[in-house]
């Protein structure tokens, strides 16, 4: 007769039969990292299981001395961490709660705020095959917003679909991830704590699947701007590349190095530092300062419009230069690139810009009300606004409606002609282009109806959130997703965009070819918002999108100069300037708007910044230029992104395109 332990032991073995015959493990997911072991969960997606890693140190945290400083290699842990617990975002606002909108909810987090915050996070096939792709996302927010962890950035469909390996990656954010004073050795923390992310990947990359020499990267609004940044200075830590919303031409996107150190200074001069005293006793303020007041105190700066109070800066090493001024290659080879942007553009940035009467959003009755927001996304020049008016009432001739023009025109400016200018400069140094525009409103889609297809509208489409269980989408938005999903996971595993029912031409300066996500299905185009942005970039329109090709103009700066004196090397402001015929015209930097949705600025603050000084005339590109015309000086801007001199980029470092983060871990050779 058995006994109570035989019969126990016996029910054991019944149920490990029982699990083994329904395919349920009962083993606890485990990832054996070079730094330690995570233990993780398992989700089932279709039939497929999803091992799921949540919170993986890829470097030690900047906490305390360490804050402002490159990290180091994450330690070594003997007991294995636990991988089921989402880890805490980076500091951030805490959100625009006086001007609430409809669908802002999607890109809300549920965990604390911390310091201690660089993490990243790992979905992965359970089924071992050989080695796997690796798609690693990086977060959009402006540069200062955004997580790994939101909902929106789940990868369990798209892990177990495309049979890919995808991982999240946060990074420091504003005031803690781009502060920088001539007291450091560099700046640009949250792009180093990016570059650090893909070095972990990549020396991981075998145990966690996959194979170093295929990995994807892509990321949406800054994150893809921070991997235009990268795409021209990193060696060997990804092999293609996906753009969504974003771009290194966008000026919102990169800030010189003296605004950066002047407006921190003056930060840390409201707290209390003393900015002018001892250095060390100002390092201690810099690191006594709380989280909440460095980022309270730049939110209170006076900017302007689509300016964000600190971007990356022109650090010498991951940015040598002002893209808009020399866009070159640093790489040894060049990646393949998808990049593309959404069919509104401009809605969210526009509404939130010019703060619309919540009771009007969604329209604008007056004429003068709409040509005033009009004039001023020009820089009040009227020249301009009127060119745009014509431009954008010829393309809404039908519909007429003032706010989808709006929309339009700041669509262009903060993201679809930045992006069309990398594709172009990208394609002239050799490199492979395809371009895209998402155009197909999903009926899940959470923002207002009259946004029609705004910013970061092709994430739920791309992480296949339409194909979830709880999922209320029509058969034709779940095949649309599927498509797309496959289009980006076929290019990371080939090089290729490519579906079975789906031609993906390559960009070219001839054609400009595109493809369409819309309400007909995925089609081919040419001359993606070739008029309207030669507005905006300084191109030779033509006055038809489809008729004849740009021109070669001199290149300009993204970010006007703010004009408050008129120097003495410009001539005297005329009514107009005539140019002989057939010449191209260089088109005034106060045509040339910052491109952000700009953050909330409460309070005014003086301008903390001096007059800018006449800049050196920019490298001409390889084919010959036309010489530039003189232009009358332009007005006194109040919306004009101030843009004060260039400094010289510092020397590179010998033998390396970075500086190696391990020099400043020893006590003696801090990043101060």
């Amino acid at each position: 007769m058995e006994g109570p332990g035989t019969s126990h032991a016996a029910l054991l073995r019944m149920g490990a039969v029982f699990l083994s015959l329904v395919g349920v493990s009962s083993a606890i997911p485990t990832l054996a990292t070079l730094h330690g072991n995570v233990t993780g969960s398992e989700v089932n997606v279709g039939g497929t299981a999803v091992e799921v890693f949540y919170g993986i140190p890829y470097a030690t945290p900047p906490v305390g001395d360490r804050r402002f400083q490159l990290v180091t290699s994450a330690p070594i842990w003997k007991t294995p961490r636990d991988g089921t617990v989402k880890p805490a975002v980076c500091w951030q606002p805490s959100g625009n709660t006086s001007y609430p909108l409809e669908g802002a909810d999607m890109w809300k987090h549920e965990s604390e705020m911390s310091e201690d915050c660089l993490y990243l996070n790992v979905w992965r096939p359970k089924v071992r095959s050989g080695p796997k792709k690796i798609m690693v996302w990086i977060h959009g927010g402006s540069f200062w917003g955004g997580s790994a962890i939101l909902d929106a950035y789940d990868g369990s469909q798209f892990a177990a679909r495309e049979n890919v390996i995808l991982v999240t990656i946060s990074y420091r954010l504003g005031a803690l991830g781009f502060f920088y004073t001539n007291y450091q050795k560099v700046g640009n923390a949250g792009l180093f704590d990016q570059r650090s992310a893909l070095t972990w990947i990549t020396r991981n990359a075998a145990r966690l699947g996959g194979s170093p020499k295929d990995i994807t990267i892509f990321g949406g609004d800054a994150g893809a701007a921070s991997i235009g940044f990268h795409l021209t200075r990193v060696h060997g830590l990804f092999t293609t590349v996906i753009m969504q919303s974003g771009s290194p031409f966008s000026s919102w996107a990169v800030m010189d190095r003296e605004t950066v150190i002047k407006r921190c200074l003056g930060v840390l001069e409201k707290l209390g530092c003393n900015v002018k005293g001892d250095p060390a006793e100002l390092k201690d303020c810099m690191i006594r300062a709380s989280p909440e007041d460095l980022t309270a105190k730049f939110l209170e700066m006076k900017v302007k419009r689509f300016e964000l109070p600190l971007a990356p800066m022109i650090d010498g090493y991951i940015i040598k230069a002002d893209p808009s001024e020399k866009f070159e290659m640093g790489a040894e080879k060049l990646a393949d690139v998808v990049i593309g942007v959404n069919k509104n553009e401009g809605v969210l940035a526009g509404t939130y810009a010019f703060k619309l009467p919540l009771e009007k959003q969604g329209r604008m009755t007056k004429k003068q009300e709409f040509r005033d927001r009009i004039l001023r996304v020009t820089h009040n020049d009227k020249d301009l606004q009127k060119k745009l008016m014509r431009q954008y009432h010829r393309e809404h001739v039908k519909k007429n409606r003032r706010l989808e023009i709006l929309d339009a025109a700041v669509g262009d400016l903060l993201f679809k002609c930045p992006t069309l200018k990398f594709a172009r400069e990208y394609t002239k140094l050799g490199g492979k282009v395809y371009l895209y525009s998402f155009e197909k409103r999903l009926t899940s889609n959470p923002w207002p109806e009259w946004m029609d297809v705004p910013h970061s509208s092709e994430v739920e489409v791309v992480f296949g959130t339409p194909l979830r269980e709880n999922s209320h989408n029509t058969q034709e938005e779940k095949a649309l997703t599927e498509k797309v999903m496959g289009l980006w996971a076929n290019f990371s595993k080939t090089g290729t965009p490519t579906y079975t029912d789906v031609t993906w031409p390559v960009f070219t300066l001839e054609n400009e070819e595109y493809i369409r996500f819309g309400t007909a299905g995925i089609e081919t185009a040419n001359r993606f918002r070739h008029d309207a942005c030669a507005l905006w970039l300084g191109y030779q329109g033509s006055g038809d999108e489809s008729s004849s090709k740009p021109e070669n103009s001199e290149r300009l700066p993204e970010k006007p100069e703010r004009l408050s004196e008129k120097p003495e090397l410009l001539p005297k402001r005329e009514k107009q300037v005539v140019a002989p015929k057939g010449t191209p015209l260089r088109l005034p930097a106060s045509h040339q708007l910052p491109l952000s949705q700009r953050l909330p600025a409460p309070r005014s603050l003086p301008d903390p910044l001096p007059p800018p000084q006449r800049l050196p005339a920019p490298r001409s590109l390889p084919d010959p230029l036309p010489p530039p015309q003189r232009l009358p000086a332009p007005l006194s801007l109040p919306h004009a992104h101030p843009l004060s001199k260039r400094l010289r980029a510092p020397r590179s470092l010998p033998d390396q395109t970075y500086p190696d983060p391990r020099r400043f871990s020893r006590a003696s050779d801090s990043a101060y």
